[in-house]
């Protein structure tokens, strides 16, 4: 019995054990399902938000790209342009410059410029670097030390590159190397023209001359394109419109470039000749006022950036001013007689060229003269004679005249650098009676060439001085007029300056403007000691004006050679008047101003003089 009942419950225990197995297995199957389950519902969560950021991302794109093409204001452009540097650069044409008939004296071209990428660049081979040096003119040691430089990361080897250069380098592939569009100015007129046209510096800005003064007028719009590229650098394309570049507007001036020419070889061959330390010649139009001409020598070629520095880029014509000396004559014997103070054929004694006066002594060049006329003093060139008009002048009648003509104040919207000379005023500085007399013969003032053609276009044009111009600009008009003396005056004096080229005194200029009547006067002056009182005796400076043709005035001419050699010669009349004179020639010649003079006639009629008065 209790065997039975041990077997049964063994049984038994067995059978619940089973049981609790089988619940057990069930729970953790159920278990291990729900966990299924779970991971399930996380990743398809997961993907739910993949698929949503990317939906988000693929929206923002779209935007931008739709927004970027459609940006009209370009701001975004120049902030994408900024951060990854996909502007490029389009430089705009400077403005040209061009004489009175159209001709170029200046234009901007395309050029190149190289830089290199130092990182890249260290890349180049042997070879390489000896093209390049080849190429760019570089020595290749100069490239080797830029292949270690490792402070920068990119460098310009050479700017203002031509196109066929640029090509070369292209289809050579030196690793390193890319090019920047820019331009380059050209000056065709070399330096016949540089001290009118001027410079400007690699980024095209003015300098000197014209390029400065009109600096404004000449510049242009720059532009630019936003582009897209690879990782070679390579274009791939453009990215919404380019903002084009402008070109600056074009100048004329009243410049006449064969004139130009004329002028520069004339002043070329009298410093050659001469020995000259420089020489000058301006060239107006009396019936305009326009500046025909301005020439000095020595130049140099703007072309060249070596040779843009030092005194030669002094346009002397209106920056360097001198006594005047024999030249202002003209002027105070038309203050005189305007004044009333002197007769037309009033003889004035000259004392056989030398007077004392205040202490000083006043001497003519010739000795041989005692009483002249106005006339005659001006043809002769006599300080005595000057000296005793100016005694009936008091000084604020010289000054008040001496002021209107423009002496002591800047000649305006001419040129930069031009300068205003000196002339004391009375008022403020009283003259002396020796300074008065000096300064009738053209001591004690000082002028720039460019006032004094100026001052004598008064004798040219009846008395009614114009001011001078460089711009030829039919907007603005005829240029200002100032009544300086009357027309009666004028004519007389002008009739005294042709005399003073006559034949009776032996010059013959008249020979070399045979078909045309002139008149002019020279001037020899000393020169000043600088930092001290009085003139240094072996040095000079010559000068002369000359003005024609005598019937209807067109054509000023005045040209100053600084400091000939003595030994060759120092008057202003063997110095300068010749120059002048071949000038005038062909600047008539040039302008087609109609003959006022018949030369056959004329030496038929002077021989019928001389045999008649040897027959007597």
């Amino acid at each position: 019995m209790k065997r039975f009942d041990l077997r049964t419950l063994i049984m038994s225990r067995k059978r619940n054990v089973s049981r609790r197995m089988n619940s057990v297995n069930r729970d953790h199957k159920h278990l291990m399902l729900e966990k299924e389950y779970s991971i399930e519902k996380r990743y398809m969560g997961l993907m739910r938000l993949i698929l949503i950021v990317f939906i988000v991302v693929s929206s923002t794109v779209v935007y931008k790209v739709v927004d970027l093409n459609q940006d009209k204001s370009g701001i975004l452009f120049d902030k994408i342009a900024r951060r990854y540097r996909l502007r490029e650069f389009l430089p705009g044409l400077r403005g040209q410059i061009r004489d009175r008939n159209g001709y170029l004296l200046a234009e901007s071209l395309k050029a190149y410029g190289v830089r290199v990428h130092i990182k890249t660049f260290e890349k180049a081979s042997q070879g390489d670097i000896e093209l390049l040096g080849r190429l760019l003119e570089i020595a290749p040691e100069k490239l080797q030390k830029i292949q270690l430089n490792e402070t920068k990361k990119s460098i310009y080897l050479k700017r203002q590159v031509g196109y066929e250069t640029m090509k070369d380098l292209k289809k050579a592939r030196i690793p390193g190397t890319s090019f920047e569009l820019e331009t380059k100015r050209f000056y065709l007129e070399g330096q016949n023209a540089a001290h009118v046209t001027g410079f400007v510096n690699i980024d095209g800005k003015g300098q000197e001359g014209v390029e400065l003064m009109y600096d404004q007028n000449l510049k242009p719009e720059h532009g630019y394109r936003l582009v897209l590229r690879d990782r070679k650098g390579n274009v791939i394309r453009e990215v919404g419109k380019p903002h084009l570049p402008k070109s600056g507007n074009t100048i004329s001036l009243t410049i006449d470039k064969n004139i130009q020419q004329i002028a520069m070889r004339a002043l070329q061959k009298v410093t050659r000749t001469y020995r000259a330390k420089s020489a000058s010649a301006l060239v107006v139009d009396t019936q305009t006022g326009e500046i025909l001409a301005m020439a000095n020598y020595p130049s140099y070629n703007p072309n060249s950036p070596k040779q843009r520095q030092g005194i030669g880029l002094r346009n002397r014509v209106v920056t360097d001013t001198f006594e005047p000396g024999s030249i202002i004559k003209p002027l105070v014997m038309s203050i005189a007689l305007d004044a009333k103070v002197l007769g037309l054929y009033e003889k004035i004694d000259v004392e056989h060229g030398y007077y004392r006066y205040y202490r000083k002594n006043i001497k003519d060049v010739s000795h041989r003269h005692t009483l002249l006329t106005p006339a005659e003093i001006i043809k002769y060139s006599s300080n005595v004679g000057m000296t005793k008009i100016s005694e009936r002048l008091n000084a604020q009648q010289m000054w008040n005249t001496f002021d209107l003509l423009g002496f002591g104040r800047k000649p305006k919207d001419i040129f930069p650098g031009a300068v205003s000379g000196l002339l004391a005023n009375p008022k403020k500085y009283p003259w002396k009676p020796i300074e008065k007399a000096t300064r009738a013969y053209g001591y004690g003032v000082s002028v720039s060439l460019l006032q004094m053609a100026q001052a004598y276009t008064s004798l040219a044009r009846d008395g009614e001085m114009v001011q001078l111009s460089l711009l030829k600009d039919y907007s603005l008009g005829p240029n200002k007029t100032a009544r300086v003396f009357s027309e009666k005056t004028a004519r007389r004096v002008l009739n005294m300056l042709e005399e003073a080229v006559g034949y009776d005194d032996g010059s013959k200029l008249q020979d070399q403007v045979p078909y045309y009547r002139i008149g002019g006067k020279s001037g020899t002056a000393k020169q000043s000691t600088k930092g001290k009182k009085g003139y240094q005796e072996d040095k000079y400076r010559a000068s002369f004006v000359l003005v024609g043709p005598i019937s209807k005035p067109r054509v000023v001419v005045a040209v100053t050679i600084l400091e000939p050699d003595p030994k060759k010669g120092y008057y202003g009349g063997k110095v300068a008047a010749p120059v002048a004179a071949e000038i005038m020639n062909d600047t008539m010649r040039i302008l087609a101003v109609v003959p006022d003079r018949d030369p056959d006639a004329e030496a038929e009629k002077r021989a019928k003089a001389r045999k008649h008065k040897q027959s007597r």
